[in-house]
């Protein structure tokens, strides 16, 4: 009966009133949400633009690559004006291509050629750093300062607006020869990726290294001789350049040819050499002899006083009794080889040639 009594009188009690709650609670829960929205805002808008100021920082490097400066290429559409988009060299990326030294792929001689060793220590010439990719950095910046949408008068220290200074590195090395150091593109890579220092040398051979210091010493002598003067035949005769405004180079040059073994490298580039400089005096006396015959005819021809002409027979006259002196074996050519006055016949001059040089001045 009592249990029964209890129940009844639950049953019957009237249920606690919460009118007016709900609103009081919206109302508190406000700021909050508001705070919240605008948080959700203020990271969205700053996140958008650290995207566009990425891409923008790419932007300028793509368009000032390849030795273009960028100055016909305008800012993105959505990029604001005074913020500025620049581009600059950049440093050297960190051992990208630091395997290239290292076995076993990029060793083998179908890529790299044969090895250079010296002789007795076996020491292994290192290949330049010439194809690798970590110079010739081309970096691109963008730099951007904007008010954040929401709130930016009440947060403190600059958390009111969004600054981004970003860069972008590309690599701008097109391995064209003359970044390459190397003259024209026939010019063999090997002699510029197995560029020999004097410190190489030294590796190699000791004799090697004592012939390359007393090669430094006669090249510092003849640079700073008082007959240097003396040498200006062999590339800047003054006779052939007032003849015919340029002067033939008449030093002995290198082979082009390329080998890895001393007796290849005797056959094909030192003994050749040698020829050409024994060569020398048949050489230029030949072609000295050409220009003063051709010079001395046109001088004839345009009815010159002799005191023109006189010095170029004598020196003719000259170059013919040295050629006498020199032995056979160096094979000169005969002087039927030489052009005699190729005008005659042929109503040369005018224009008549310059006076020889000395005369006439």
């Amino acid at each position: 009966m009592i249990a029964r009594h209890h129940r009844r009188d639950r049953e019957c009690r009237p249920a606690a009133s919460r009118a007016g709650l709900a609103p009081l609670e919206l109302t508190l829960s406000i700021p909050f949400l508001m705070l919240m929205t605008a948080l959700m805002i203020n990271i969205g808008f700053v996140g958008a633009w650290k995207v566009r100021a990425q891409g923008s920082a790419r932007y300028a490097t793509w368009r000032s690559l390849a030795v273009r400066t960028g100055q016909w290429n305008p800012p993105p559409d959505n990029w604001p004006a005074g913020s500025p988009l620049s581009s600059e060299s950049g440093a050297d990326l960190p051992q990208v291509d630091a395997i290239w030294n290292q076995p076993p792929d990029l060793t083998v001689q179908c890529i790299r050629g044969p090895l250079l060793t010296a002789p007795s220590t076996q020491e292994v010439m290192i290949v330049q750093g010439r194809l690798e990719m970590d110079g010739s950095v081309h970096r691109g910046r963008a730099q951007v300062s904007k008010p954040v949408p929401l709130f930016r008068g009440s947060m403190p220290g600059g958390l009111g607006r969004l600054s981004f200074n970003l860069s972008q590195d590309l690599l701008d090395h097109r391995w064209q020869f003359f970044s390459l150091g190397i003259p024209d593109n026939m010019y063999p890579r090997a002699r510029v990726w197995y560029d020999m220092e004097h410190l190489d040398f030294a590796n190699l051979s000791g004799q090697a290294s004592g012939k390359y210091d007393q090669l430094e010493q006669l090249w510092q002598q003849l640079v700073n001789s008082s007959d240097r003067r003396h040498l200006k035949t062999l590339d800047q005769d003054e006779e052939f350049i007032r003849y015919y405004g340029r002067a033939p180079d008449f030093y002995p040059r290198l082979p082009r040819e390329c080998a890895g073994d001393v007796v290849t490298v005797r056959i094909t580039t030192v003994e050749p050499l040698i020829q050409q400089i024994e060569a020398l005096p048949c050489t230029m006396s030949t072609s000295f002899m050409r220009l003063y015959d051709k010079w001395r005819c046109e001088l004839e021809l345009c009815m010159f006083p002799d005191i023109f002409v006189e010095p170029l027979r004598e020196r003719y006259d000259d170059l013919n009794d040295l050629r006498g002196l020199l032995p056979t074996s160096m094979r000169c050519p005969s002087l039927k080889d030489l052009e005699h006055c190729y005008c005659e016949g042929r109503g040369c001059p005018p224009p008549c040639p310059p006076s020889p040089v000395g005369v006439g001045y």
